[in-house]
């Protein structure tokens, strides 16, 4: 047994949504896994392009035991961009904020100073994430890219490694986005 056995590691994905629809809602789903079997699900609703993400997440996380938290990016329905360092300080977690692609924060900007008359709060909410680094976390797939908050890269970069034995995608992180997804996909559209 390794010491990443012992940690519950929790993944955060969102579900299916349209774009700038921003009457709508989508669910959060929240996996918890410990050496990487599924333990846990907690779900909850958040507005398209809203602010509500992070207190929705805080009221889920709560109730699950957690070691370090998995976030599949910083940006979930849309532009409801999650507050990273509240999360830390909260829970007393690392958190790790994981891309497929590599991240664009300059395009992310100016998005966001177009489509919302709130940039500048939502934009607080980038700075201090610091950088952005690269990895191969299953052999012979392409690279993922992560941010990390509370705990060192090498440590993050470990655990990510640790929690992909199927694909590139961490397990916490890719069965909350296949559950998020399946819950809110219909042929009329999302939910």
């Amino acid at each position: 047994m390794t010491f990443l056995d012992s940690l519950t590691i929790l993944g955060i994905e969102d579900g299916v949504f349209k774009p700038f629809k921003r009457d709508q809602r989508t669910l959060i789903c929240c996996t918890s896994f410990k050496k990487n079997i599924l333990v846990d699900l907690q779900f909850v609703w958040i507005k398209v392009d809203g602010i509500d993400v992070t207190n929705k997440v805080l009221t889920v996380l709560a109730k699950q035991q957690k070691d370090i938290i998995i976030l599949g990016g910083i940006s979930f329905a849309g532009f409801n961009l999650i507050d990273v360092k509240k999360i830390n300080e909260e829970t007393g977690c690392p958190i790790i904020m994981l891309s497929r692609k590599k991240p664009n924060r300059d395009s992310m900007r100016g998005a966001i100073r177009k489509h919302f008359s709130d940039w500048k709060e939502r934009l607080t909410l980038l700075r201090g994430l610091g950088k952005s680094y690269t990895t191969i976390t299953y052999s012979g797939s392409p690279p993922v890219y992560f941010g990390v908050f509370g705990t060192p890269p090498e440590f993050a970069e470990a655990v990510l490694k640790y929690s992909s034995p199927l694909c590139r995608i961490p397990e916490p992180i890719r069965t909350a986005s296949i559950i998020a997804k399946g819950l809110t996909r219909n042929p009329e559209g999302p939910i």
